[in-house]
């Protein structure tokens, strides 16, 4: 009833100011995780411990509903790949020569429908600021890992196995999510540019033994047409 209320007010004190915009949204990036060991006695060696942050990417589909110049809610629909790398790794022979290198690369993917509350400093000017914190519940679709060897007989080949643990990883996810950045209006279009942060909320693996937390951070491109 609250939100209600509130959302009747912010479009009464401005109702020229609502508009519905579709669009497109995607970034690059920065792929890393918190992790937490709740069983202290059992050795892992370097098991967990030699995950290195990578490069990971979303794209997806959204809609937003300006409530008046200064306040829109979002929503949409995205793919999300979050990465991280293991390696490199040496490879030898049964005579110890060394072959080369290898190194792992995890893909966990997602599905999210994020929800956010944004503030615009006034989305009606040609160029604005805006401020976004979101709510971003989801599924996982599991674990994709991929090889890449380096190497004198191995150069360039690669190989990759699809869906390998899907059984470790929960099924639901959530990230808060917040961004801030720049809107631009070219007529009916609109484009943002927005660093982002976003942190899981639920830890991404089954085990109880320990506790991965991913996080990212970024760059998002939005482009959105007023309807």
């Amino acid at each position: 009833m609250l939100l209600l209320l509130t959302t009747s007010f912010l479009v009464a004190q401005d109702s020229t100011s609502t508009r519905l915009k579709i669009g497109l949204n995607a970034s690059s990036d920065y792929c890393s995780y918190l992790l937490y060991v709740n069983n202290e006695q059992q050795d892992f060696g370097d098991m967990f411990f030699t995950e290195e942050p990578s490069l990971g990417w979303s794209v997806g589909a959204m809609a937003s509903l300006g409530l008046s110049k200064n306040f829109t809610v979002t929503g949409g629909l995205r793919y999300t790949d979050h990465s991280m790398a293991n390696g490199p790794h040496t490879l030898y022979d049964s005579n110890r020569n060394k072959l080369g290198t290898y190194t792992f690369t995890y893909h966990t993917r997602y599905i999210d429908v994020p929800m956010g509350l944004q503030f615009n400093t006034n989305q009606d000017k040609r160029m604005f600021f805006i401020a976004n914190a979101t709510i971003a519940p989801g599924v996982a679709l599991g674990e994709w890992n991929e090889v890449d060897f380096e190497g004198e007989d191995t150069l360039g080949i690669r190989s990759s196995t699809s869906n390998a643990t899907p059984d470790k990883f929960n099924f639901f996810s959530a990230k808060a999510e917040l961004y801030t950045g720049l809107g631009v209006n070219v007529g009916r279009y609109q484009i943002q540019v927005l660093p982002q942060f976003r942190y899981a909320l639920f830890k991404a693996t089954s085990e109880s033994y320990i506790n991965r937390r991913y996080w990212s951070t970024g760059l998002e491109f939005r482009v959105l047409y007023t309807i």
